[in-house]
């Protein structure tokens, strides 16, 4: 959060922020919605070892733009960074 509140202030913002669901200080869910409340445009990807079965119960975070999961193939990843940071086309 630091890095990205110091990248705020710089005025160069992150065009995406991808985040990991489990961390040791704040979960993945309390950095999206941090990020959010402070930039709602900045889109964010959570990556996930429980990326699949997260999509299938819909548990997903509003806050989170999309989910991968864990490990990610490159082109898939790829794409999604595409897709996140197209104007106004956000993956719920």
């Amino acid at each position: 959060m630091e890095l990205f509140r110091t990248a705020m202030l710089k005025n160069q913002p992150y065009e995406v922020v991808i985040t990991d669901l489990g961390m040791p200080k704040m979960d993945g869910h309390q950095v999206a919605r941090t990020i959010k409340a402070e930039s709602p445009n900045t889109p964010i990807i959570m990556m996930t070892g429980w990326g699949t079965i997260m999509r299938e119960k819909g548990e997903t975070a509003s806050e989170v733009d999309a989910v991968i999961g864990k490990p990610p193939r490159m082109q898939e990843l790829n794409d999604l960074l595409l897709r996140v940071t197209a104007s106004d086309k956000r993956l719920a």
